[in-house]
């Protein structure tokens, strides 16, 4: 249980400050992203 708790918040928090950063605007954030198979709501670009 520990295991799978610590594995959801060193994968979502990554993630979401990619998605931040690909929101406003950075293209290696936008390349990580899709590279990475991130799902960023109403970003249509990617």
């Amino acid at each position: 249980m520990k295991a799978s708790r610590l594995l959801r918040v060193l994968t979502n928090d990554p993630g979401i400050g990619v998605i931040r950063h690909a929101d406003a605007g950075y293209d290696i954030a936008r390349e990580t992203a899709k590279r990475e198979g991130l799902v960023i709501p109403r970003d249509e670009a990617l």
